[in-house]
């Protein structure tokens, strides 16, 4: 039994990418999913749907709030915090995200939960920086560019898909 977390990307191709895998993963008996919709337009406080389709499919949606630094840290915290009800405890969790910027909410996840993470490298950047963290970059002749908050949620990851 998993409860896994879709932190939403709601647009490009990272967007699709996680529309066909939750539409792929929906009707299975064994899985919860909860799609996450951090910094919300959608909605000016806290809310929990079903999704109209897929029985076992909840999409929560945290309002979008003016936050940096510590105070965003605080946010994600909040976020996990107010999910934790949602969740089955006897189930393993895995939350998935799309980008480094995703990563405080999984962060927190990981703490609070004990939950896996799971980063899909969607932007040719990211993908040849984690080729030169690992060591996998030598001998190439790419243009790398990174930071230190991408290398920290790449390290950080339990399984990154390339």
């Amino acid at each position: 039994m998993i409860n896994l977390i879709f932190v939403n990307f709601g647009y490009s191709g990272a967007g699709t990418y996680c529309q066909e895998l939750i539409s792929g993963l929906a009707n299975k008996e064994k899985v919860r999913i909860y799609v996450v919709h951090n910094k919300s337009y959608d909605y000016k406080e806290y809310a929990v749907l079903k999704d109209d389709i897929h029985v076992n499919v909840t999409n929560i949606y945290f309002p979008k709030i003016e936050a940096k630094g510590h105070n965003l840290n605080n946010y994600y915290k909040y976020c996990c915090i107010l999910l934790r009800p949602l969740l089955s405890p006897e189930r393993q969790t895995i939350v998935h995200i799309n980008q480094d910027s995703d990563y405080p909410f999984a962060k927190w996840a990981k703490s609070l939960f004990n939950a896996k993470v799971v980063f899909t490298l969607h932007y040719l950047s990211d993908y040849f920086y984690y080729q030169e963290i690992t060591n996998d970059y030598k001998g190439k002749d790419w243009d790398v560019v990174g930071d230190e908050k991408l290398k920290d949620c790449l390290m950080q990851c339990d399984k990154i898909i390339l």
